[in-house]
């Protein structure tokens, strides 16, 4: 704000240095005035996320929202957290969280970052890890062998 502070009056109470009945706080400085008009917000939480199973890994998906340029990624092994970072200052789409538990469901959300600050979280998405056993041959045609 731009004090005015020219002992004008306004019938009642000067204009005096600092707050006063007569302008309250002064003017509106016109870089406050684009800052309010024009706010730097930080990005908006990541979309879609999605968490992918496989033998002792889990990958992670999620779309990228506007602005953002990094991304934090949280893990834990309950819905209701406590949830810890993995990693920071990613700068991908995607996350392979490797070396996990067979059969223990790990919770997942992701953060956007950009210079202004970070995002609210994404919403959170799960999967348990498991040791697929390959699939049998499918379509096997049996052709004897004969003259032997």
């Amino acid at each position: 704000f731009r004090d005015i502070a020219d002992n004008s009056t306004n019938l009642s109470y000067p204009a005096t240095m600092g707050y006063d009945l007569s302008t309250g706080l002064g003017s509106i400085n016109s870089m406050l005035f684009l800052s309010l008009i024009n706010p730097i917000l930080p990005p908006m939480p990541p979309g879609g996320l999605a968490a992918t199973a496989h033998n002792t890994s889990v990958n992670l998906n999620w779309a990228k929202p506007t602005g953002a340029v990094s991304y934090l990624v949280y893990r834990a092994t309950s819905a209701a957290g406590p949830f810890a970072m993995l990693v920071s200052n990613l700068a991908n789409l995607s996350f392979a969280d490797t070396g996990l538990q067979n059969g223990v469901t790990y919770f997942y959300y992701v953060v956007a970052a950009d210079a202004s600050g970070k995002s609210g979280q994404s919403g959170v998405a799960s999967a348990t890890p498991q040791l697929i056993a390959p699939q049998a041959p499918v379509n096997l045609v049996l052709t004897p062998i004969t003259g032997i």
